[in-house]
């Protein structure tokens, strides 16, 4: 995608440097070195990142309301993405990762319908304790698999996911083996 072309069809609106910033934002450069980064500014094209463009989608849905229906907003989701994009049909399964919206909503179940609620990992806070107890706020019940996304930013070096919730929750499984994290 050339930059200079969006932000030239998007003068009467937006200013071009704020164009050529979100393009960044969403590209593959986003996770560049920081010198790289600000030099994609002037490149004369740009690869947009699938992850980070789906993603940006998901929050803006979230953004307009909180709480959908899954269905609801997997199809509203998939209507909002441009040609060749499309968010994963098992998103929430379990069966397989869901890197659209790791650390940006949570899947529960209510009255035998699933749904889905805004939750940004961004907007917890850093210390574990009160982390974990707006985790369990959230929802009184998870996987390793759904905390994951939450507890990464806030695990130390050497120290393994396992390990933090061995301290910091109760592990409880089922008759099938599958084990689930309450509140300690």
């Amino acid at each position: 995608m050339p930059p200079s072309r969006c932000a030239q069809e998007l003068s009467d609106t937006l200013d071009d440097k704020i164009v050529r910033h979100c393009l960044r934002c969403l590209s593959t450069l986003r996770a560049a070195s920081w010198d790289d980064w600000l030099s994609a500014a002037d490149a004369p094209t740009l690869a947009l990142d699938p992850h980070a463009v789906c993603r940006f989608k998901a929050e803006r849905l979230f953004r307009e309301c909180q709480r959908w229906s899954e269905d609801a907003f997997l199809d509203m989701w998939a209507d909002s993405l441009f040609s060749g994009l499309e968010p994963k049909p098992a998103l929430f399964s379990g069966l397989e990762p869901k890197p659209d919206l790791d650390g940006l909503a949570v899947s529960f179940e209510e009255n035998k319908s699933r749904y889905l609620k805004w939750f940004d990992a961004r907007s917890l806070p850093m210390a574990l304790g009160a982390r974990f107890a707006a985790l369990w706020a959230v929802k009184p019940v998870w996987t390793a698999r759904e905390l994951e996304p939450y507890l990464v930013e806030v695990l130390e070096p050497g120290v393994a996911l396992a390990e933090l919730l061995q301290k910091h929750a109760r592990a409880v499984s089922d008759v099938e083996g599958n084990v689930t994290y309450v509140r300690r």
